[in-house]
């Protein structure tokens, strides 16, 4: 299928992003199979089997149930995930997503890779890739969770008017988030190491923010849904394979966000840079050079008196 690699709307480029994963649904789905679900499984059994009970979300709860019921299952989601913490947000995340973005990437400019081979493009590029989230991390932690520390102080401090300072917590947050959002696909994509892939990712980010911001919330209203309404015990009363939908149901979603992301970058960089019209070029130029004109050897014109009358011999 031909794909359109040109600058998109929101609308645009869900659309092609939605093309793509179900062009792709099997390779990009075992990639997930292969990575994320059987770590996200181990840490829901550890998880489960450390937690209290959860209690169940009622509609028309008063605000003190629903402050019980959010504890209870925060609470249930983080115990025992003190040995995976790090490791899915500096390892496993980072692997999953730089292997959708390679297999996607390849997709959408219609040459096609295997799972297993995208598997080993995200191994090699993989030291890459922990240095550069390692970045991003410090960056988020130290700008973004100081900013929400500083509106908690001036909460502390100036009383209800503190409560103003939350907002613009939330915007550096939200801003370094989107800003640096690029950055797996600028070292899959471009092969950009470390502070490069970070720069790279804020170039492109520049004047796309809004529809960024749209796809975010577009694509974190599903796994809101999915935080809050847990498989019930009611439906799947086995805890293992509880856990196994819950994993694989995260997985789609992480990967589909994966692959929107991808058909993001390539927006960006037609707006930015001309990217289709670059595209285009080369495979005008690719489509000449295979041409049957080509195949043949060229005709040599012997020497002779001129046809134009104008300039004889």
């Amino acid at each position: 299928m031909t794909y359109k690699v040109q600058a998109l709307s929101v609308p645009g480029t869900l659309d092609q992003a939605v093309a793509l994963y179900r062009d792709n649904f099997k390779t990009i789905f075992l990639i997930a199979l292969t990575v994320y679900i059987p770590v996200e499984v181990i840490r829901a059994l550890v998880a489960a089997a450390n937690a209290g009970p959860i209690t169940p979300f009622k509609w028309g709860m008063s605000t003190r149930e629903v402050l019980e019921w959010y504890s209870s299952l925060t609470h249930a989601r983080s115990t025992g995930n003190r040995y995976f913490t790090w490791v899915m947000i500096l390892f496993i995340l980072p692997f999953t997503n730089a292997a959708v973005v390679h297999l996607v990437s390849n997709a959408y400019m219609n040459t096609p890779v295997s799972t297993s081979e995208s598997l080993r493009r995200s191994i090699a590029r993989l030291p890459s890739l922990i240095w550069a989230n390692l970045l991003f991390t410090v960056a988020l932690f130290g700008c973004g969770i100081g900013a929400f520390i500083v509106a908690g102080l001036m909460i502390v401090f100036l009383g209800p008017f503190g409560y103003f300072a939350v907002l613009p917590a939330v915007l550096v947050f939200a801003y370094i988030v989107m800003r640096f959002s690029l950055l797996n696909s600028a070292i899959m994509i471009e092969e950009k190491r470390g502070m490069k892939a970070l720069t790279r990712s804020a170039e492109l980010m520049a004047g796309n923010y809004l529809e960024q911001m749209l796809l975010i919330l577009i694509l974190l209203a599903p796994r809101l849904l999915l935080f809050l309404f847990i498989i019930s015990e009611k439906f799947v009363p086995m805890l293992a394979l509880r856990a196994a939908l819950q994993a694989s149901m995260e997985g789609i979603l992480i990967t589909f966000s994966a692959c929107t992301f991808v058909v993001f970058y390539y927006s960006c960089r037609c707006k930015r840079e001309h990217f289709d019209l670059s595209l285009l070029a080369d495979n005008a130029g690719a489509n000449v050079s295979t041409g049957s004109d080509l195949d043949s050897p060229p005709k040599i014109i012997p020497p002779g008196p001129s046809s134009n009358p104008s300039h004889p011999l």
